[in-house]
């Protein structure tokens, strides 16, 4: 019989057991590969979906993968399936809080009621979508008649939640003004991602969309050396040609920033933490021009786990943030 080499671990076997992954074009994972090479992949379902042969790139078949998913990792891997065909702005997925593992799919832009109840045999609680808080699901077999109508209208009840709900919409913008804070999103599919300890460049594992880490631009938006009809133009790199002069350009490294703006360090680590410093100072100055401070502050009073200091506040207000000093 013809022995089978794993495209991973490089083994050869003979007999490839049940729980080993071939694809259509014959190439073979054996067991204990499979069992991490799908396991990796539950880890970015967003992004790796449909999972495919780490050779050809060919879908794998649904049931070489079903076969090494226990219930919660079935559960999880239908919900994304189904969600990678959807509309990401209208819909999200939603965990239950209580991290016991149950899923849903909601309907984000048409959403009405802010009750979530788990439909998991051994959970069956109840919490808000929006702040993710617990509340006690009324039981009016058990309770009294006036019980169970502070359990809903008092100053703790289920119905404070409502404000949560009318309140969603510009807590999920705040919520994006955070995320500012340690990534930047891909200017194509918006999937946020963080540059790695290399260049400024940033491939989006989604959509392969190449972009500049520095502006957040596209490479086909990036202002470019060389005239239209220099071919070497379409090049990323010619966005770096002359940045230190021209505030259209960027550093490929931004550990150079330092040559013409002092505000930098030497260390990668040290800029990317300022430039992610003036990117969430932006973000925050352009929430507060659109609001109003006053509503930024009833954000943190309803939803105090994404509050931040006032001092910060201030701060964005009244910092210089120029990306790059010229």
């Amino acid at each position: 019989m013809e022995k089978r080499k794993c495209q991973v671990c490089l083994e050869e076997e003979e007999e490839p057991d049940e729980l080993s992954i071939i694809c259509q074009n014959k190439h073979f994972i054996c067991s204990e590969c499979a069992d991490n090479f799908i396991i990796s992949k539950l880890h970015s379902l967003e992004v790796d979906l449909p999972f495919k042969c780490c050779v050809c790139n060919i879908p794998i078949e649904e049931s070489q993968i079903e076969k090494h998913l226990d219930d919660d990792q079935k559960h999880t891997y239908e919900i994304y399936s189904k969600f990678v065909t959807l509309d990401s702005k209208k819909y999200r997925i939603h965990s239950c809080p209580s991290s016991c593992g149950y899923k849903e799919i909601l309907n984000w832009s048409e959403l009405e009621c802010p009750f979530f109840i788990c439909q998991k045999e051994d959970c069956k609680k109840g919490s808000c979508i929006i702040c993710q808080e617990f509340y006690q699901i009324p039981d009016e077999e058990v309770l009294s008649q006036e019980q169970h109508a502070e359990l809903v209208l008092g100053s703790d009840g289920i119905s404070k939640h409502l404000t949560c709900l009318s309140k969603k919409d510009v807590k999920d913008e705040w919520e994006r003004c955070i995320d500012a804070q340690n990534s930047r999103p891909c200017p194509r599919c918006g999937l946020r991602g963080i540059k790695d300890d290399s260049c400024a460049h940033i491939t989006c594992p989604k959509c392969n969309t190449k972009w500049c880490y520095v502006c957040g631009l596209d490479e086909n938006d990036c202002d470019k050396e060389g005239t239209q009809d220099d071919p070497n133009k379409l090049s990323i790199y010619r966005h770096n040609d002359n940045w230190s002069t021209n505030s259209k350009r960027c550093p490929m490294y931004l550990r150079c920033i330092i040559e013409i703006d002092s505000r930098y360090s030497e260390s990668d680590e040290q800029c990317m933490e300022f430039l992610h410093k003036l990117l969430f100072y932006k973000e925050i100055r352009q929430f507060i021009n659109k609001y109003s401070e006053e509503v930024l502050y009833d954000i943190f009073k309803t939803f105090p786990k994404i509050s931040v200091d006032k001092i910060i506040i201030d701060e964005a207000m009244t910092t210089d943030l120029t990306i790059i000093k010229r």
